[in-house]
């Protein structure tokens, strides 16, 4: 065998192994399998699953079943949509993979193999029954309000409820801590609502760092600037 032939061939056995990888993340996994990556974040329970954070429902549905919003957007219906994470189309693959900035992020391991990668995404799928809804863009960059006061804080204890119980309510969640009202300044509930943390180094002394704020935040239009307000107005002083 020629020198020519044997880098041949070695080029032909990589490109296949690449194409059977990609092949394996996109689509032969167990749908079991990737239920069980999903709400189960594994023995180390100090970080979230994607089942804390993630409803597999849409929004309304969520709220009409348990009484919570989670702060994430729900992945019902997300291996159908056109992009992830303020991506273009065509940057991240599938849903799965926009699913390892949570891990890198949030649980603090390694993006997922190929096989688990494969797994997740056959999840998905089955949350995913139809291609005709619209796929919205998510802006994962959202501001801190102008001003934090004017909140209602009557209304901000019910919004407690909604948008924090499903962490933070009465439960044996490991996860959870008591929420007390007049606890904490308005600033930092605001900043780890929103995903933004303190920084040095940023003319305004703050950045928007989510991986950094511990917290899966709430973007603008998952939980409005009034309804913030109104839940600083009942937990913050």
């Amino acid at each position: 065998m020629t020198r020519q032939t044997i880098i041949l061939t070695l080029i032909v056995a990589w490109v296949a192994a690449a194409i059977g990888t990609q092949a394996l993340a996109q689509g032969a996994g167990n749908a079991a399998e990737g239920k069980k990556l999903f709400v189960d974040s594994g023995e180390d329970l100090d970080y979230p699953s994607c089942a804390h954070c993630h409803a597999t429902v849409s929004a309304a549905e969520e709220l009409a079943k348990t009484g919570h919003i989670k702060p994430a957007f729900p992945v019902f219906n997300s291996a159908h949509r056109g992009a992830w994470k303020n991506k273009k189309a065509g940057k991240v693959a599938t849903a799965g993979d926009a699913g390892n900035f949570c891990v890198k992020a949030f649980q603090k391991r390694k993006k997922f193999k190929a096989d688990k990668l494969a797994h997740v995404n056959a999840y998905l799928a089955t949350l995913s029954p139809s291609t005709t809804i619209k796929p919205r863009k998510i802006n994962y960059k959202p501001k801190l309000p102008e001003s934090l006061d004017g909140g209602d804080a009557i209304k901000g204890q019910k919004a407690v409820q909604i948008y924090c119980g499903a962490c933070h309510g009465a439960s044996d969640d490991h996860l959870q801590f008591e929420l007390r009202p007049g606890k904490k300044a308005k600033l930092k509930i605001a900043m780890k609502v929103r995903g933004w943390v303190r920084s040095s180094k940023a003319e305004s002394g703050r950045v928007f760092n989510p991986a950094k704020g511990q917290m899966s935040f709430f973007a603008k239009d998952r939980l409005s600037d009034e309804t913030l307000l109104d839940i600083l107005a009942y937990l913050g002083k």
